[in-house]
């Protein structure tokens, strides 16, 4: 029997997708279809405010994706900032707390 899988393929330690082979297990043959895709829409603006972190007095992060997000603006920001290291505007993150 044929099954559909709509997601991303994932390898693992074995070099295949969990769930193709765990469907070959019980002798089903699936293919996997990507349906999703993702792109940053707003990281001009997030890197802009990201530059001035005098002006917040926190920032939270509410999933994976804005991390990486911020990873992304942080690591251009500090490809173009001209001032020296000591001088530069930093976060200061006292350390992950959840909620």
């Amino acid at each position: 029997m044929k099954v559909l899988l709509l997601k991303d393929a994932k390898e693992d330690d074995c070099g295949q997708d969990p769930y193709i082979r765990e469907l070959e297990l019980y002798g089903l043959e699936a293919t996997l279809i990507p349906v999703l895709s993702f792109e940053f829409l707003s990281l001009p603006s997030f890197s802009e405010k990201l530059s001035h972190p005098e002006d917040y007095g926190g920032l939270i992060f509410t999933s994976p994706r804005a991390v990486e997000a911020a990873e992304l603006c942080l690591e251009k920001n500090n490809k173009t900032e001209d001032e020296e290291p000591e001088e530069q505007r930093v976060w200061n993150f006292p350390g992950p707390h959840n909620v």
